[in-house]
């Protein structure tokens, strides 16, 4: 199964598998991971892009920051350190996107998002929308201030408008799934798992009750320990599609 180009939406360079877009309303992923093309024909990035395409629900993919054309993937993240501004502009260009989908009723009123890595980053921050029900990440950027790119790169108080513990009230209210390896020395395991807790920790303060906020914390596998198994995707995949089909 080969992607297909969208429409250019606000500078964003959009493709997707699944349903054809003239079908209208079909269960809806958005997937974050490298330059839109590859997060849906390379693998294994587009493993779980494919397991939800293969069950009836159109998922799009977003190329990120620093990807795509001329850029250099491996050198991404210093590209998101010396330019935050970029990546705040893309976040709010993604919230557009969803709007656009439901509007046009390429999607229906609830969608989800999932992403690698650094894309989990950002379908975190996007799952704060209105529109997104539920969250899924594989070995997920918790922390941008962690990465070495950003230590020297960036300054804290750049770093702390895109926290993501900015966002921990929203995201009680929606459902959240993480797998990170046990010793992910790139994103960091403790991060993640600390990100889940102060999530959880705020739900029971709001007296949310059973939140279902969840971490899977998984054997390390690949470079630094920050890679995903075949069976992690299709886990998480599986788990996705059942919240966003009612």
């Amino acid at each position: 199964m080969r992607s297909t180009s969208y429409t250019h939406f606000d500078d964003l360079d959009i493709e997707y598998i699944g349903p054809p877009i003239d079908e209208k309303e079909h269960p809806c992923v958005i997937y974050f991971s490298l330059c839109a093309n590859e997060s849906l024909n390379l693998d294994p990035f587009n493993q779980p892009a494919l397991f939800l395409a293969k069950h009836n629900t159109r998922v799009f993919s977003i190329t990120l920051p620093g990807h795509g054309g001329s850029f250099d993937k491996y050198s991404a993240m210093k590209h998101w350190a010396k330019h935050l501004d970029e990546l705040e502009k893309f976040i709010e260009s993604t919230k557009k996107f969803v709007d656009h989908l439901v509007e046009k009723k390429l999607a229906p009123a609830q969608i989800g998002v999932m992403g690698l890595s650094r894309g989990a980053f950002i379908a975190t921050h996007l799952a704060v929308h209105p529109h997104v029900s539920a969250a899924l990440g594989f070995a997920p950027v918790t922390s941008l201030a962690l990465l070495r790119e950003f230590r020297i790169h960036s300054n804290s108080a750049d770093l702390e408008k895109l926290a993501l513990e900015n966002q921990l009230d929203a995201l009680t209210q929606k459902k959240i799934r993480y797998y990170i390896g046990n010793r992910d020395i790139r994103v960091g395991t403790k991060q993640a798992f600390d990100f889940i807790s102060k999530i959880a920790n705020v739900a029971y303060e709001a007296r949310i009750r059973s939140p279902t906020i969840e971490l899977f914390i998984t054997p390390s596998t690949g470079q630094y320990g920050h890679g995903t198994l075949f069976h992690t995707f299709e886990e998480g995949s599986s788990w996705l599609k059942k919240q966003i089909v009612k």
